[in-house]
C-alpha cells in the first residue's frame, strides 16, 4: 500500500495530503479521534461488544482497520524483518487478521 493509497482511507491522520508520522512515529491510539471517541477507546469499546456477543458497527471496524494500517506502515518500523509484512497487500485482510500480523511482527497498534 502506498503512502497516496493509505492517505485516502478515512481516519488516517495525515498533513498535506500525506500520513502524518511525527518523527517517524504513528500518533498515538489516545490522539486520534473518530466522532467522540479515541482509536483507544473505539477498540474496547469492539472488544466489549464482541464480549457481548454485539455485532461491531462496521464504520467503527473500517476506523480501527485503517489505523491498523497506518501503524504498520509507520517509517519507525520499516527494516528488513518488517519489509515482509509491509511490502504485502494488506487492504483486503480483516481487522483481527490485521492484529494478529502487527503482533506476529512485535508492533502493538492499540
Amino acid at each position: 500500500m502506498t503512502q497516496l493509497q493509505l492517505s485516502k482511507l478515512p481516519g488516517i491522520p495525515c498533513m498535506f495530503g500525506a500520513p502524518f508520522y511525527p518523527g517517524g512515529m504513528p500518533l498515538s491510539p489516545d490522539n486520534v479521534s473518530f466522532c467522540d471517541l479515541t482509536i483507544r477507546q473505539l477498540f474496547m469499546k469492539r472488544a466489549k461488544d464482541i464480549s457481548l456477543k454485539i455485532v461491531p458497527d462496521f464504520d467503527e471496524e473500517e476506523i480501527l482497520r485503517n489505523y491498523a494500517l497506518y501503524h504498520i506502515h509507520a517509517p519507525l518500523f520499516q527494516s528488513e524483518f518488517t519489509e515482509e509484512l509491509t511490502s504485502r497487500d494488506l487492504s483486503d485482510e480483516s481487522l483481527d487478521r490485521l492484529i494478529f500480523l502487527c503482533l506476529e511482527y512485535g508492533l502493538d497498534p492499540f
